[in-house]
């Protein structure tokens, strides 16, 4: 998966965006940054707005 993520695949015809597997999230919390990264890149894909996180 690793290997994968990071730019837009094409799966018949449609954008594909590759990400880790919410269990896995679970189990390495390290690894969330990374997926808010994939979930951005998928939200630019389809020309939805991207959320800015606030710290709090």
């Amino acid at each position: 998966v690793g290997r994968l993520r990071g730019r837009v695949h094409r799966a018949c015809g449609r954008p594909l965006v590759v990400t880790y597997h919410p269990a896995y999230l679970l189990r390495t919390p390290d690894a969330k940054r990374k997926a808010w990264q994939d979930l951005q890149l998928a939200m630019r894909t389809l020309g939805l707005p991207v959320p800015t996180r606030s710290r709090r």
